[in-house]
């Protein structure tokens, strides 16, 4: 979503476009890898926290998008949208999920027991 505002609000190419997020998805990376550990750790905290920095992160690239007169220069985004790809981990939601779910096993493999 991001990427195509840049494009069709911004007006930039496409090649910018992709560039301008790169920092977003490098938080995204970078927190997957160290996520999973944390969430065993300190449970569902690091979800808030996580979706809180993501939040914060949009907000800051919004308010500088916003207040930056002529063409925004990429370095002036790179910080919020760091900030909230740090944030936006996958895998916190998906073992909090499975955590919440009540699961004996027995559909296991069910379709292969025929």
């Amino acid at each position: 979503m991001l990427a195509l505002y840049f494009q069709e609000g911004l007006g930039y190419s496409p090649l910018r476009s992709g560039l301008t997020v790169t920092p977003f998805a490098i938080g995204v990376a970078v927190s997957a890898l160290i996520a999973g550990r944390l969430v065993s750790r300190f449970g569902r905290w690091v979800t808030l926290c996580g979706l809180t920095a993501t939040v914060l992160g949009l907000i800051a690239t919004a308010l500088v998008l916003r207040d930056a007169t002529g063409d925004p220069p990429a370095w002036a985004i790179v910080g919020p949208l760091l900030v909230a790809g740090l944030g936006r981990f996958p895998v916190p939601e998906r073992r909090a999920v499975a955590r919440a779910v009540q699961w004996d096993g027995s559909e296991w493999g069910s379709e292969w027991k025929k």
